[in-house]
């Protein structure tokens, strides 16, 4: 079925990283200590973020909806070139802004960050029937989430790949609370996403919402049942691991140790991100009826890497793979890296 490739749709940004001191509330002004480089450029969005790590464990992956063409669009083009996305189907538009986020990090580490929507708020339900569907089509899977593109937009996507018996994940980025639902959509938009998904990535607070309890195992099972029977639901619940339903079983995937291979936590951002992505690969090349454990292996791996470097984007396109396989290995076994993620 399709074309083997993931295709995505979502927030493609640009992350303007800053290191600065400790924020307090209340603070107005700080002075920043700098040594060098203020600031450093790097490609991100929930939605680039995952297909660039599914891209790193082998997964063919690209991107469609619009993009514009100031300085951060042409950076975020060249990003995509040098993993290796595809971007067919991501139509470059003059004069628009492409998104981008203004990320400050502390030295806990703890994040401040100011997002500016740009071209993904302005991708419209028009726009991807008259544009992507064609893509959408002929991929072999679909990824989406609920954090910056418009809901009815992110309904659409559903909508044409169910038509054509494509599978959609989606990340619940968010919680239905978070104040940026007024500028996206309505609660009753969201809960269609989560019902419409083939595949759903709930963050812990998203699902502690939707289903009122915060036992995620509970939560978990409650989404399935009053959500949409979805052939697998995940939730990210940072220090304390994953768990994942099929419909069947619930399995707890324990965080992996960064120390076994030299690594330490430097920036959890993007930990959700890169954990979808690596779900999504590993679904892609395995299929629904993989073991949770080899799912949540990969998927959790995945993360562990993302969080030992700065940025929620890989470093660079040689060494993820090779990594992630030497990371299972440690935590695991040899043979189970080498089956999980082959070279």
């Amino acid at each position: 079925m399709g074309n083997g490739m993931i295709l995505g749709c979502g927030s493609i940004v640009v992350d303007v990283l800053k290191m600065v001191p400790n924020f307090k509330v209340g603070d107005k002004t700080k002075i920043i200590e700098q040594k060098g480089r203020s600031k450093k450029l790097i490609a991100g969005g929930v939605t680039l973020n995952n297909l660039v790590w599914s891209r790193m464990l082998g997964a063919k992956s690209g991107v469609f909806g619009r993009l514009g063409n100031d300085e951060y669009g042409k950076f975020l083009a060249r990003e995509m070139d040098r993993f290796g996305v595809n971007h067919t189907y991501l139509s470059v538009i003059e004069g628009e802004e492409a998104p981008y986020t203004d990320f400050f990090l502390d030295q806990q580490p703890e994040r401040t960050l100011f997002m500016f929507f740009g071209t993904t708020a302005t991708t419209t339900p028009e726009y991807i029937r008259e544009q992507c569907a064609d893509g959408i089509r002929k991929a072999s899977y679909v990824v989406t989430e609920i954090s910056q593109l418009p809901l009815d937009t992110v309904i659409e996507i559903e909508k044409i790949a169910e038509a054509a018996g494509v599978p959609v994940a989606v990340d619940l980025d968010i919680a239905p609370s978070n104040t940026i639902m007024q500028y996206i959509g309505t609660a009753g938009q969201y809960e269609e996403i989560a019902r419409r998904a083939t595949v759903l990535k709930p963050c812990d607070a998203a699902a502690t919402e939707l289903t009122g309890t915060d036992d995620l195992e509970k939560a978990i099972q409650k989404i399935h049942s009053d959500f949409g029977k979805h052939k697998l639901v995940a939730i990210t619940a940072a220090a304390k691991g994953s768990v994942l339903y099929d419909g069947k079983n619930v399995h707890w995937e324990k965080v992996l140790d960064l120390g076994k291979v030299g690594r330490k936590l430097v920036d959890p951002c993007g930990a959700g991100d890169a954990y979808f992505g690596g779900m999504n690969a590993a679904l892609n090349r395995l299929g629904f009826g993989a073991p949770l454990a080899d799912i949540g292996t990969i998927a959790n791996a995945t993360a562990a890497l993302c969080c030992s470097e700065y940025g929620a984007f890989p470093v660079d396109p040689k060494t993820p793979k090779q990594n992630i396989r030497k990371l299972v290995a440690a935590n695991r076994n040899q043979k189970e890296a080498d089956r999980l993620v082959p070279a």
